[in-house]
């Protein structure tokens, strides 16, 4: 699925090329080719799982493609496009604003581990009160 990946990658970023500032996505697309082309994964550790499963369930763009998946399950696969360009340019301009960074606290510097914690508690609450309320 890479190829494709890739593909709605650049195309996120040639479509929002006057946001990126600081010129970092396109380099970072870069380095994210190499990594897939050149790595051949003949083992994941314990320690890489644990990260993977972190990352699976607190990333914002992530918990958004399962929630969409829901209800459209082309989200990911099918739609993966839309779902990019909404995660890039939706959430991630609603989660950046000075206001959030305020109220999950930890300070800019800590922002992403903050909101990160706060998606797993939110989860957590849910689960827990569809689970007994």
């Amino acid at each position: 699925m890479w190829p494709a990946v890739l593909r709605e990658w650049k195309a996120l970023a040639l479509r929002t090329r006057a946001e990126d500032s600081e010129g970092v996505l396109i380099p970072l697309l870069r380095r994210w080719d190499e990594e897939a082309r050149s790595e051949t994964i003949d083992r994941i550790s314990p320690a890489e799982i644990d990260k993977l499963a972190h990352h699976a369930l607190s990333a914002p763009g992530v918990v958004l493609g399962r929630a969409l998946a829901r209800h459209w399950p082309e989200a990911v696969f099918g739609g993966f496009g839309s779902t990019l360009k909404a995660s890039w340019s939706g959430l991630r301009s609603y989660l950046d604003q000075p206001w959030f960074v305020k109220a999950l606290g930890g300070g800019e510097k800590h922002y992403p581990e903050s909101l990160q914690k706060a998606i797993i508690e939110g989860i957590s609450n849910l689960f827990w009160m569809s689970s007994y309320g």
